[in-house]
């Protein structure tokens, strides 16, 4: 079997995008940050939670909420 094929790079490349959160869901993320930056993670920002919970997504589970 030949090796696999290396993953793509991520893109630097970025769009502007506006979502809409619940007052709570807002806090909870600005918490994280918080958080993130009190263990020295001084340049943590909402973004990057947000891109790791996308990668986190399990479609099934979201699927099985309704």
């Amino acid at each position: 079997m030949p090796p696999a094929a290396p993953l793509p790079r991520k893109s630097r490349a970025y769009k502007l995008v506006c979502i809409s959160l619940y007052l709570d869901d807002i806090a909870r993320l600005e918490a994280l940050v918080g958080e993130l930056k009190r263990r020295g993670h001084p340049r943590a920002n909402k973004s990057q939670i947000v891109r790791l919970a996308l990668d986190q997504v399990d479609l099934a589970k979201l699927a099985g909420n309704q």
